[in-house]
């Protein structure tokens, strides 16, 4: 998959949708992005995801791609995580 580094030095790797949820579930921080456009920028609406008591991935996945996602920037997410 893709491999983003941005100033400073924090790598980013591109995973799939199976991979987000193991990595959400073990308490890692995963980046959800549309799939157009490419995490980090300034215009860009990129959202960084923790596991909490009441939250489901599933849940948040969903409420992601109805307010982030349409025809111009993609209609599904990517997901990424820190590379380390």
């Amino acid at each position: 998959m893709a491999r983003i580094e941005y100033d400073g030095g924090t790598a980013f790797r591109r995973i799939n949708k199976r991979q987000a949820r193991q990595s959400f579930v073990a308490g890692h921080p995963v980046v959800l992005c549309p799939c157009k456009l490419a995490p980090f920028g300034a215009w860009r609406p990129s959202c960084m995801v923790q596991l909490t008591a009441d939250e489901c991935f599933d849940n948040i996945v969903k409420n992601f791609e109805w307010y982030n996602c349409n025809y111009e920037t993609g209609y599904y997410p990517s997901y990424w995580i820190k590379q380390g």
